[in-house]
């Protein structure tokens, strides 16, 4: 059995993917979270990167189309937002939320270079590593998931994919108010609460390549 370790951000859906990897592989064990290692930390944390380096045998990245991120963070339902601070936040000081935020109750600035910093530090540093980066994206569509499970199999050189691929029906951990319109949301990929003027910021922090780079279009 080869165990394989999640690296994210919180709100990327890699609970998700984490459960059609797990009940459409054999030979391989996905998971996000060790003793005292998140799957959400930062590059910089290389001491806890070889310490799981030693427990597992490949890394998987997960991501989501940035402007659909920040409005899962700044509009999720699951947790009031003291919560959410707390436990998405509270790691990351540099980031903080600030009281004079300008997006529900968020920095939207903030938001954004957490999100550039975490995964443009990530690609860099997976540029020599054996690291796939899987986009949240395509594990909503069946035929894309099975591709999806088909290369992270082949890349890790280990496993199979089962011949009765199945996507996930249920909620998952942190999404248990998961609707049927919130699957056509993320399916569409287009943002439904930004103003022009927010993903504008969104843009200029990101940058038309890095989002590019990770997979995804960029909104005018």
């Amino acid at each position: 059995m080869h165990n394989v370790f999640f690296i994210s951000l919180q709100r990327t859906g890699s609970n998700y993917i984490e459960v059609i990897l797990n009940k459409n592989t054999e030979g391989l064990t996905f998971r996000g979270y060790l003793a005292n290692i998140s799957k959400h930390f930062f590059p910089q944390d290389m001491g806890l990167f070889e310490t799981a380096g030693t427990q597992q045998d490949a890394f998987v990245a997960i991501v989501k189309n940035p402007y659909m991120w920040v409005e899962s963070i700044c509009w999720n339902t699951e947790m009031n937002k003291e919560t959410q601070k707390e436990l998405w936040f509270g790691p990351f000081e540099k980031y903080k939320v600030q009281d004079n935020a300008d997006l529900n109750g968020y920095n939207l600035p903030n938001l954004v270079n957490m999100y550039k910093d975490f995964y443009s530090q990530w690609v860099e540093y997976i540029k020599d590593k054996d690291i796939q980066i899987l986009r949240y994206e395509d594990f909503l569509f069946k035929d894309k998931a099975k591709v999806v499970c088909k290369k992270v199999v082949s890349e890790i050189g280990h496993g199979q994919v089962k011949s009765n691929f199945k996507l996930h029906d249920k909620s998952v951990r942190y999404s248990r108010g998961f609707t049927k319109e919130d699957l056509d949301y993320y399916k569409k990929e287009e943002p439904t609460k930004l103003s022009k003027e927010n993903i504008k910021t969104i843009n200029t922090i990101l940058g038309s390549a890095f989002i590019e780079e990770l997979g995804y279009e960029v909104i005018a």
